[in-house]
């Protein structure tokens, strides 16, 4: 007889795989959606508040609605011309940035390793060159791919309002729905979730959010040019543990190699603005706003954030952790033992 442990199992593993069939095959449509659902659950407490102070849950969710708008446009209006302005001069210079490094690597390094030298008759950085060029005019062309999007990112405020209205009714009808026998366990399952929820999205979107101003602000008194792109680039790149830093450091320091009139003043700065954007990260923001609510390993992270972003794209990137949390939390009840049955 097959027994009910491994009967859940089977029947979660399926669930399973049609679920990433589904978002493999409607994530487009999903993401007004899914972005709605996670600013519902993030505003929800504000929402609430307004509701005690008198004012009606309709209006208070247009409300928070109005406000998440202005404050998007406003930081769109003010940093969006900037931060374009420099991605693109980014994107331009990159194939000569390559270049640079590769000829250092070339007249600095590879003389002191044993190698047989491989001379094809090109150009020194030729290679990077023609890797370099269709990269950024790939990067470039791609934001049109966007334009088509814009009428499913439009619908995110409007099912956003919907949800923030009506909340209450929903979690309502989710416990209404479950029989009394589970109704106490789902209720501790739910609040798991929720602690891993607030721990990574509320928590570690203000660590991101936090790092990225402090690194910003830090590259650019350091005179680093596109220092505004790469810091905002090093905070949101805090998701993934190691690598993300790492990565930041080096497209920071590639980009001071290439810089005209670059000082070791100028590295210095950008050393020091890491330094403390890291002091920060791990001393302060993460074990006061994150703490170990979310407590997956970093090389798991990293897998849910490569997995996230090969089903869901960018905002796969952001939600990949939070979902391999919660999908870990749910295989371990499935694996729980089943209560022994005292006979009389």
């Amino acid at each position: 007889m097959v027994s009910p442990r491994l009967m859940r199992l089977t029947f979660l593993i399926a669930g399973m795989v049609i679920g990433g069939a589904f978002l493999v095959w409607a994530g487009d449509i999903l993401s007004p959606f899914i972005v709605a659902l996670m600013l519902a659950y993030l505003c929800d407490p504000l929402t609430t508040r307004f509701e005690k102070f008198g004012i009606p849950r309709g209006v208070g969710s247009i409300l928070v609605v109005a406000l998440l708008v202005l404050l998007f446009l406003g930081a769109l209006s003010v940093l969006g011309p900037i931060v374009y302005g420099q991605l693109q001069s980014l994107i331009k210079i990159l194939p000569s940035l390559i270049d640079r490094v590769m000829d250092g690597i070339r007249t600095e390094i590879m003389p002191y390793i044993a190698l047989p030298s491989a001379e094809t008759g090109r150009p020194a950085g030729s290679g990077s060159l023609n890797f370099a060029a269709p990269l950024a005019s790939s990067v470039l062309s791609g934001g049109l791919m966007v334009l088509p999007k814009i009428g499913l990112a439009l619908l995110t405020p409007v099912i956003l309002y919907y949800l923030l209205r009506d909340w209450p009714k929903l979690v309502t009808t989710i416990y209404a729905s479950v029989p009394d026998g589970r109704r106490q366990k789902s209720h501790e399952i739910v609040a798991e979730v929720d602690h891993i929820l607030s721990g990574f999205l509320r928590g570690q979107a203000w660590v991101c959010v936090t790092v990225a101003i402090v690194y910003a602000s830090g590259l650019m008194l350091s005179g680093l040019e596109y220092g505004l792109v790469i810091g905002i680039f090093a905070g949101f790149m805090k998701y993934l543990p190691y690598i993300g830093t790492a990565i930041a450091l080096v497209l920071a320091g590639m980009t001071g190699v290439a810089q005209e009139g670059a000082t070791l003043a100028l590295f210095g700065g950008v050393a020091a603005t890491f330094i403390v954007a890291e002091g920060i990260e791990s001393s302060i923001l993460t074990p006061r706003l994150v703490g170990e609510r979310v407590d997956v390993p970093p090389a798991m992270v990293i897998f849910a954030v490569l997995m996230g972003g090969k089903l869901l794209g960018v905002l796969g990137v952001f939600l990949g952790v939070p979902i391999f949390a919660i999908l870990r939390l749910i295989v371990r009840e499935v694996m729980a033992p089943d209560p022994v049955k005292l006979q009389d």
